[in-house]
């Protein structure tokens, strides 16, 4: 059938509803601004009241307009925004994850690391808030004992010094640790292959919320697993409810999820579904793998819990690392195993015997010596400061319609586009003219995210919002192409 074809077919209400959707994206109608009323439409188009009543029906769901009780309809924010939980029928069909997406996944990971792209792309702090002065210093003070260390291999297990540390650091989470409990990774997402190693066999199907972080994507496939999609809230996190309605009519071998601040949505799982989430897994015999690599990154009030926190029974695996508020380049991450310890240090083992011994020492020396706790305070600050920045500018110059997500920590901000625009189309414009983006079309195997893209404010600023400012400009261009 033809689009035009379509289009006869489409009842009236509904083409009248895509028309003043229309209307708002070119900005006929303003932010905040006030739509005719039900009757004054009618007349205006002449068609019934009844018709009227289900076209501004259709555009409070697409949260284009919002009905307030004795005033009328009128265009809503750009920021007011609540993703909408697919229907089950597109999460309960476990993918096996095919080889087309590689290439692309692999070219766009390589130019948003290239210094070259305004780096808008990228989850991670600009290199001026990393703490160059700070381990230049700690380098310089290494022991004579500690230089001798650094060339020699580390346990497999790790340092004892810095898994002791780290169980302190610990404290904050809510968790009463040892170093015993804890294993040294080569950062997070060796930690969270070498559980996913130790947990699941070639075949297994795991549960993970969707949108999906894009790199754990092609773990999955390296370890041969299908994915079960599990819809998440841009607040909340993880839809428990679809969640158990999932593992009751698949065979689930593991779930894992993004506790804090996920990549890309920035949301939290409230402390409330973070202990009925483990007790679902728990009560169903399904380990948890937790990702809390961004939980120390909260912009105000305190630290988030971990999942962790609220299982007693080692049916929960945390990993985390320091790469996102130290420094990527340490490659330093952390196991809190469980049940599972043995077999996750067997993996450790037959993959690379340990991770770095400098990199471990100088990691140790620094949160020793309270280095990392003011590094944190002032990285909260500056990151805090610049999502509000980007945030800004998002609303400033992209067309009326684009929704975005309003993070309370990380450095990931998650846009939808406004009409049918593709965020891999945008991407395709952008950079050609050397701006980075992540395309939503990553975060999915089941193609639910093509109207998104994943900006970064880890290193946004002033002198790069002429970038925010062209995608805006690239985006109404293909509304309109």
């Amino acid at each position: 059938m033809s689009s035009h074809d379509e289009k006869k077919k489409q009842p009236l209400y509904q083409k009248v509803a895509d028309d003043i959707e229309s209307l708002i994206l070119q900005g006929m109608y303003e932010t905040g601004s006030r739509i005719p009323s039900i009757r004054k439409m009618s007349e205006n188009l002449k068609v019934s009241i009844n018709t009227i009543k289900e076209a501004y029906a259709i555009l409070e769901s697409r949260q284009l307009v919002e009905g307030r009780p004795h005033r009328g309809y009128f265009v809503k924010d750009i920021d007011v925004r609540k993703l909408q939980i697919p229907d089950p029928a597109h999460s309960f069909r476990p993918n096996t994850l095919e080889i087309t997406g590689n290439f692309m996944f692999q070219r766009i990971l390589e130019e948003v690391m290239d210094s070259r792209y305004v780096p808008l792309g990228m989850a991670t702090a600009s290199p001026s808030l990393l703490p160059l002065q700070d381990f230049s210093s700690l380098i310089s003070s290494m022991t004579e004992n500690q230089k001798k260390q650094s060339l020699m291999y580390a346990p497999p297990e790790g340092m004892p010094e810095l898994r002791n540390v780290i169980a302190k650091k610990l404290l904050d989470s809510g968790l009463t640790l040892t170093a015993n409990d804890i294993l040294i990774t080569s950062g997070c997402e060796e930690a969270l292959f070498l559980a996913l190693s130790a947990i699941t066999s070639p075949g297994d199907t795991i549960a993970v919320q969707s949108p999906i972080y894009s790199n754990l994507v092609l773990t999955f496939k390296n370890l041969g697993l299908k994915i079960l999609e599990i819809p998440s809230d841009p607040d909340d996190g993880i839809s428990l409810d679809i969640l158990e309605y999932g593992i009751e009519h698949n065979e689930v071998k593991a779930c894992l999820v993004i506790s804090n601040f996920n990549n890309p949505t920035g949301s939290v799982i409230p402390d409330k579904n973070k202990r009925r989430l483990t007790d679902i897994l728990k009560t169903a015999g399904i380990p948890l793998l937790e990702d809390d690599v961004y939980g120390d990154l909260y912009f105000e009030g305190t630290r988030p819990s971990t999942c962790r926190t609220y299982d007693k029974s080692g049916n929960t695996v945390l990993c985390s690392s320091f790469s996102k508020t130290v420094s990527p380049g340490l490659r330093v991450g952390y196991i809190v195993p469980g049940k599972f310890k043995d077999a996750i240090i067997q993996h450790k083992i037959g993959s690379n015997i340990c991770t770095s011994t400098i990199s471990q020492l100088l990691l140790s020396n620094y949160l020793q010596s309270g280095g990392y706790y003011k590094q944190l305070r002032k990285l909260r600050s500056e990151v805090g400061e610049r999502m509000k920045m980007l945030r800004e500018d998002v609303r400033k110059f992209f067309p009326q319609g684009t929704k975005m997500t309003d993070p309370k920590g990380g450095y990931t901000l998650w846009v939808e586009l406004p009409g049918n625009v593709s965020g891999l189309d945008l991407y395709e414009k952008a950079i050609n003219e050397n701006i980075a983006i992540v395309p939503g079309g990553l975060f999915s195997q089941n193609n639910l995210f093509r109207r998104f893209i994943r900006l970064d404010a880890g290193c946004y600023s002033r002198s790069i919002s002429y970038a925010v400012a062209r995608l805006g400009e690239l985006t109404m261009e293909l509304m309109f192409k």
